[in-house]
This record gives C-alpha cells, structure tokens and sequence, in this order.
C-alpha cells in the first residue's frame, strides 16, 4: 500500500501554519509549525481521503536541515 500526504504551505489552501517565526539565523532555527495534512490514496488532483496527519514540526539546527516532527495519523473508515 502506498499514501500520499498533501503538504500546502501557502495560498487559499494552506493546511499549514508557523506559529512561532524562531531566529534570526538564516536557517531559521526555532520556528515552529503546524499542520493538518489530508492522506490520500493517490498522487493526482483526484485523490481520495482516507485520513489526517496532524502534528508539530520544529527547526532543530542552526547550521543543517533538521526538524524534529511529531504526529498523529488518523484515518477513516469507509461503510
């Protein structure tokens, strides 16, 4: 089985938010953000849902590309 999550980061349709901004530092240590990603069963536009992954994502180094993400997976059951 193969899913696919659909991370938006800007436009009308941002599932996706920093709430804390973090440093400074060009790498942008510290920042904080929030998702709410849709899972789907496909790539294309006409994917289905078939969960959520919501979480927590840090920036977690000044000087490489590390975050640090913590999330939930739920899904839905079809009947």
């Amino acid at each position: 089985m193969t899913l696919y999550i659909r991370q938006v980061y800007s436009g009308p349709n941002t599932n996706q938010a920093v709430v804390v901004p973090g440093s400074s530092n060009p790498e942008g240590f510290g920042i904080i953000a929030v998702s709410d990603w849709p899972i789907l069963d496909g790539p294309g536009p006409d994917a289905k849902v078939v969960g959520l992954a919501q979480g927590l994502h840090s920036k977690t180094s000044r000087t490489e590309f590390s975050w640090y993400t913590s999330m939930n997976l739920f899904f839905k059951e079809e009947r």
